[in-house]
């Protein structure tokens, strides 16, 4: 084999192994009561019994109530991914990992 189609079978080689990489980027910590608190306190309020201003003008759920802290996990998780009523969609901006962490922050505000 000559040394450019060698050269350039090395080239491809290094290429293919670079776009298989799966470097999902530095681990990081998630703190759920911070993204909760940078995430839902604004209606929610930081007790998750909702922000009584906001409550004034939009149908705010009570995440510590039994009718929120009885649904199955996943549908938390979906009603976050995706919005519901008036609440916005924040699948788009909160990874999977994080959308659970903030499940289990509410049902930690249910159990005060």
């Amino acid at each position: 084999m000559n040394s450019g189609l060698r050269c350039t079978l090395l080239a491809l080689g290094a290429l293919w192994l670079a776009a298989c990489k799966n470097d999902a980027g530095p681990v990081t910590v998630v703190d759920p009561e911070r993204l909760y608190n940078q995430m839902c306190a604004r209606c929610h309020g930081l007790d998750g019994k909702g922000e009584p201003e906001v409550a004034k003008s939009l149908p705010v759920k009570d995440l510590t109530s039994a009718e929120v802290q009885t649904k199955p996990t996943e549908t938390l998780e979906r009603v976050i991914m995706g919005g519901q009523n008036q609440m916005p969609p924040f699948g788009e901006v909160l990874s999977p990992r994080k959308i659970q962490a903030v499940v289990g922050h509410i049902r930690k505000l249910g159990k005060h």
